[in-house]
């Protein structure tokens, strides 16, 4: 089905981003990463908030990038099978999988570094996403329910 393809084409995508990402020298990384926390902080400072590091707006987007694979991870998973919710603990551990071979990436890429917290960091995320994603299913789920 398209609603299969989709996600399946969502999930690559997702994983050729986090991969691109890390596999960027230094000094490419840090310059978007300069850029992007040039307009969070000016979006942030428009709303009379403080601004935030490069450190952590790295650390967020790593996060970010995690969350977003556990969400299409699951969707995808959901979308082969209704009881998607019992393959969770794998989908988590591919997921962490993943962010161990992305700090491999990272590793081979020239300046940069990874540590174990990055690599619990981006799993976290994963579960994070995993969990966003159940719940959105489970409410779609309810309110499907309610409109019959």
């Amino acid at each position: 089905s398209s609603w299969r393809c989709g996600c399946i084409l969502a999930r690559g995508g997702t994983v050729c981003c986090i991969c691109s990402h890390s596999a960027q020298p230094a000094p490419v990384a840090g310059a978007q990463s300069r850029g992007v926390m040039a307009f969070v902080n000016e979006v942030l400072g428009s709303w009379g908030l403080p601004g935030v590091s490069e450190h952590l707006l790295r650390k967020a987007a790593h996060f970010a990038e995690f969350t977003a694979l556990g969400w299409w991870a699951f969707l995808c998973a959901r979308a082969f099978s209704r009881r998607a919710a019992r393959w969770l603990p794998w989908l988590w551990g591919a997921g962490a999988l993943g962010a161990a071979a992305d700090g491999g990436i990272q590793l081979l890429a020239p300046g940069r570094a990874a540590r174990v917290s990055d690599i619990l960091r981006d799993s976290c995320g994963m579960l994070a996403g995993l969990g966003l994603a159940l719940a959105a299913a489970w409410a779609w789920g309810r309110w499907a329910a309610r409109r019959k």
